[in-house]
């Protein structure tokens, strides 16, 4: 392959132990934290989003979130939402890729709804605050999305800060 062996970095040999014994240690309180976090973000979309599907299985990695937002293009919403919110569209390893994800296609979504899809991540230094700023963002841009399109699910809705910094959608019955 072109490289010779050489010597072990020793420093990173023992960082690298040091990280697994703290992750040890932590584990199941860190992953509790993420769990409440990811379930916060989920639960704060759906309640504005209720057509809102959940790929994610019940058993998977606790700081992550896959769902796809029916009737709105998933690069259009990472568009809108611009950089204050990191999402993507799919893992790393197919984003070189314009085709649905073989794993989307696996589970049963056909091309219009892999098209919606988003993944989202969370880590241990995030916030509620962060959270529920993440739920105003990806909440708005898909709703005036689903506007744009013209799709009945949501007719109007106005974003209103409220002085605490936490937000209410109110919907305008037409």
């Amino acid at each position: 392959y072109g490289y010779r062996s050489g010597t072990v970095a020793v420093p990173l040999a023992i960082g690298l132990a040091k990280a697994v014994e703290i992750y040890g240690r932590n584990r199941k309180i860190e992953n509790r934290k993420l769990t409440i976090l990811i379930n916060q973000l989920l639960e704060g979309i759906k309640d504005f989003i209720p057509d809102v599907i959940v790929n994610s299985s019940i058993d998977c990695l606790p700081h992550t979130l896959n769902i796809t937002i029916p009737e709105v293009d998933a690069e259009t919403l990472l568009l809108a939402i611009g950089d204050e919110v990191a999402c993507s569209t799919g893992s790393a390893c197919s984003s070189s890729t314009l085709e649905p994800s073989h794993v989307l296609k696996a589970i049963g979504l056909n091309a219009e709804k892999a098209s919606s899809t988003i993944r989202l991540s969370v880590g241990r230094f995030n916030t509620d605050e962060e959270i529920q700023f993440a739920v105003e963002k990806i909440v708005s841009a898909a709703i005036r999305l689903k506007q744009v399109n013209g799709k009945p699910s949501v007719k109007a809705a106005h974003l209103k800060k409220q002085t605490n910094e936490t937000f209410k959608l109110f919907y305008e019955k037409n």
